[in-house]
């Protein structure tokens, strides 16, 4: 959310600092040196890093601390809920306490100790609200929402000028999951962000309800944050993991959640370990709440910008878990912050070692405990699986390929060819089965189980998965771990590296894992499997469908139903993904979503043609009704995902008898574009190419000006 700024920041935007640059221009006897000394400064822009932060300026600032959301601000007068609130600067401290401090601009309760996330705003329908806004700042601020115009308050924003007070009444008439934003600081408004929720009527809020705030912040006081090769820093209520708050449940309570996404970013969040129903979703200006017959179990919930959501889940399993945001971008190295504090997360049993400094962002961590009479269960491993590493070198320019290959044999699969596509995984529901994983990397690897049930010791997040007070390292390299699977339920899911260095997930480090009910079974002909993720060693590397940027043409046959599993498991990036014929989709039937069969009510035929979001799996039936030549159509929305932009994958889907030259016709292959780091790169390249235009033309008018100044005074003479 992006409220509207009305007055200039305290530094003037890049292109207003270009205008600015070039106004000098006009006088001639001084275009040729500032040109010059603007064509410098556009080189440097182009290769030198940010500057680092300047603290200076919140040293003498009041502190601000963290907020649960958990206490509603406002006290009641009669009928009506009156708030009082004041704009004031204030340090601030993303990660630890004594991490770095930024100053930024917040709204707080009057005579009350400056948070962030801001007050939190709650009130019943039909509640008559009273708020009382003061700027205490010294510069112009807008106060606005993502509700619609002339129901937040009345107004759409209050725009206060330094000072300034204002006070706005609001009867709000239905319920609704909102938040709100001050604009008028330099970056993206995330310190500033507040919940607003309104409940239904005659209901008081379930006092075992949480809220989660997720916002971006971005400002010239954090190098990285506004690049766009980076990522905007992603916050949960304020913080940044390792520093985010830690929820502590048991095992049987039941969790509900309120789950408000303040920022212009997808954000596909991922529960490790458990599922979860979504009860009810919203765009920050009406809620609808979903009936149960069509609520499904799923892992990962991609919610939308100005988004929100409520959740219950139930855990069943104690130990140590994560819920985030599954973009790398959002959960990665990039998260961290260059003026990070040197010392380890949190501390005690629990600290963090240097290397998951490749985890930061949007991320909460969740400490299960098991109930009283908790007795571990003895496992006996009906079978045994090898897993193995391996990498191909200099498969992306210098970058190795890297996978992981399933032993067949006695002999372990060659260390230095990594297969296309990491070997598919097939297990049995009910039975336990021990995975052998060997690491033959140089670096440690954490190996995620995504949407599997099973013990916190063998979900795969290095340094944090297992019991309290025992979590489990990363593989080392050279070494081995022994994970033990029982899958409660059959179904399509994914493994993974996790918190992984560099680009191990781009570069092969995932793959596909079926479970199926006990004596079905495996059928690759009717049984088809797609995994869209990436292949490179860069951001934004190109996409790939089961390991290849251009995957070869399927054949089918008319008549016969087959299963399509898709796994989505690409680094940041959405997937469109449709199945044509003649330019329209077909139709098959919903199945399944995160390996738990979709509700009845849910499973009917549609429009074959779904949005895919990161860490999601999604299983279609499709029964071809004749022959001819159709197309699965796999369309890439590379970061960041409101662009709407990025690269197509076509692969003909040959039905029955179909000529070579109708299949190749149907199989448009690959259609790329530029990655945003491209873009960026051709922006400045084509910056600099204006400017040496402009110095070439400024040039030719200083002779010009010149020769006809020197000519005039011979005249004269």
């Amino acid at each position: 959310m992006r409220p509207r700024t009305r007055h200039a920041p305290p530094h003037p935007p890049r292109r207003a600092r270009h205008r600015a640059s070039l106004q000098p221009l006009a006088n001639p006897t001084r275009a040729l040196a500032l040109t010059c000394t603007a064509l410098a400064a556009a080189a440097l822009a182009c290769t030198a890093p940010p500057p680092p932060p300047d603290a200076s300026s919140a040293r003498n600032l009041p502190l601000a601390s963290a907020s649960d959301l958990r206490t509603a601000a406002g006290t009641m007068r009669g009928d009506t809920l009156v708030i009082e609130l004041d704009v004031v600067d204030v340090a601030w401290t993303p990660r630890a306490d004594d991490g770095p401090r930024v100053a930024t601009r917040i709204l707080v309760e009057r005579g009350r100790t400056p948070t962030v996330p801001g007050p939190l705003i709650r009130l019943a329908v039909g509640t008559p609200l009273r708020l009382s806004v003061r700027n205490t700042t010294g510069e112009f601020v807008e106060l606005g929402s993502a509700l619609d115009s002339g129901t937040v308050f009345g107004v759409q924003s209050i725009g206060l000028a330094p000072g300034a007070s204002h006070e706005a009444r609001w009867t709000p008439s239905v319920p609704v999951t909102s938040a709100y934003a001050l604009s008028g600081e330099s970056g993206l408004p995330g310190a500033s962000a507040g919940a607003i929720v309104v409940d239904p009527g005659g209901t008081a809020p379930h006092p075992d309800e949480r809220i989660l705030l997720l916002s971006a912040w971005g400002s010239r006081a954090e190098p990285t944050s506004l690049d766009p090769a980076f990522s905007w820093k992603m916050l949960v209520n304020g913080r940044s993991w390792p520093y985010t708050e830690r929820f502590d449940f048991t095992v049987g309570d039941t969790v509900r959640w309120r789950v408000i996404n303040a920022g212009t970013e997808w954000h596909p969040m991922h529960l490790h370990g458990f599922y979860f129903r979504v009860t009810s979703a919203g765009d920050l200006r009406a809620d609808t709440l979903y009936d149960p017959a069509t609520r499904p179990e799923v892992v990962t919930h991609a919610l939308a910008p100005n988004g929100a959501m409520t959740l219950v889940w139930t855990p069943s399993t104690p130990g140590n878990w994560l819920f985030h945001c599954h973009l790398l971008r959002h959960s990665g190295e990039t998260q961290r912050f260059v003026a990070d504090a040197t010392h380890d997360a949190h501390g005690g049993d629990d600290a963090v070692p240097a290397m998951d400094d490749a985890m930061a962002g949007m991320i909460t961590g969740i400490t299960v405990h098991p109930p009283a009479d908790y007795v571990a269960s003895a496992f006996v491993p009906a079978r045994r699986l090898d897993l193995w590493t391996a990498r191909t070198a200099n498969a992306y320019g210098d970058a190795p390929r890297l996978g992981f290959a399933l032993q067949q044999d006695d002999a372990p699969p060659r260390a230095d060819s990594a297969p296309t596509l990491s070997s598919l995984l097939v297990l049995t529901q009910h039975e336990p089965v021990e995975i052998a994983v060997h690491n033959r990397l140089d670096t440690p690897l954490a190996l995620h189980w995504h949407g599997l049930e099973l013990e916190s010791t063998y979900d795969g997040v290095g340094h944090w998965s297992g019991m309290p007070g025992m979590p489990r390292p990363p593989i080392p390299a050279g070494d081995s771990l022994s994970v033990h699977l029982a899958p409660p339920r059959a179904g399509t899911f994914i493994y993974h590296t996790h918190g992984e260095e560099g680009f191990q997930l781009s570069q092969g480090l995932y793959g596909p894992l079926l479970v199926l009910p006990p004596g079905e079974p495996y059928d690759p002909e009717r049984d088809r499997v797609y995994v869209l993720g990436q292949g490179g060693a860069v951001r934004d590397a190109d996409p790939a469908v089961n390991g290849l940027r251009e995957p070869p043409p399927e054949r089918f046959a008319s008549g016969t139903t087959y299963r399509l599993r898709f796994i989505q498991i690409g680094a940041d990036e959405a997937k469109v993904v449709s199945l044509l014929h003649d330019g329209e989709p077909v139709t098959w039937r919903a199945l399944a979503k995160d390996g738990a069969d979709l509700p009845v009510a849910m499973q009917v035929d549609r429009a074959a043609t779904f949005r895919a979001d990161v860490g999601e799996t999604l299983d279609f039936a499709w029964t071809p009704p004749a022959d001819g030549a159709y197309q699965l159509v796999v369309r890439t929305l590379n970061y960041p995902i409101a662009f709407d932009r990025g690269p197509t994958q076509t692969i003909a889907f040959a039905v029955g008898d179909v000529s070579e030259s109708t299949i190749a016709e149907a199989h448009e292959g690959f259609d790329g574009v530029m990655s945003l780091e491209t873009i960026d790169t051709l922006m400045r390249l084509a910056f600099i190419a204006a400017l040496l235009l402009l110095l070439t033309a400024v040039t030719w008018i200083g002779l010009r000006l010149a020769r006809r100044f020197t000519w005039g005074r011979m005249s004269r003479a």
